[in-house]
């Protein structure tokens, strides 16, 4: 199998933003893309606390936000839906687009991704990514001091700029 782009986005993001620059990017030098979808585990500790917050309700008769509140720490993006129509923008494009997902820490994720044998020439981060303060400015350090692979880190562009 050839080289491969691997963009990193994370779930919980418009995972088309940036997308359309790693599409360029890929049919320029002939190369495939591999969408790694990110997905954030959730803090033990937190999923404690709301359940604390359900029960709370459930207890003063409040059952319908109790549901609501228990429930809501189950459900994950559908990663599937997000990510079909940019799989149909690179088929247009003429480039192989295939989606992985992960969880946990983003840079944990790429690393495991390559270190299992996958392909890859250069890693593209999504801006939901980079642009994450100081936790995004952190997690790229740690990235580019990872991975042995190029990274490009993308920012939005502000309005009025």
């Amino acid at each position: 199998m050839g080289k491969r782009i691997l963009f990193v986005a994370r779930g919980d993001e418009n995972m088309g933003e940036g997308f359309s620059y790693a599409l360029d990017l890929a049919r320029a030098v002939g190369e495939d893309i591999v969408l790694l979808v990110v997905r954030k585990t959730r803090m033990l500790m937190d999923r404690f606390e709301d359940l604390m917050s359900a029960v709370a309700f459930a207890e003063e008769g409040d059952h319908k936000t109790a549901r609501e509140i228990a429930a809501a720490g189950i459900t994950e993006p559908d990663i599937a839906g997000n990510t079909a129509g940019l799989v149909e923008d690179g088929r247009r494009a003429g480039v192989n687009v295939q989606v992985s997902s992960a969880q946990g820490d983003m840079v944990s994720a790429v690393k495991a991704f390559i270190k299992s044998g996958n392909n890859v020439d250069m890693v593209v981060l999504s801006p939901g990514i980079t642009n994450s303060g100081e936790d995004g400015v952190r997690e790229l350090g740690r990235l580019v001091k990872g991975v042995s692979r190029p990274v490009v880190a993308m920012s939005r562009q502000q309005a009025g700029a």
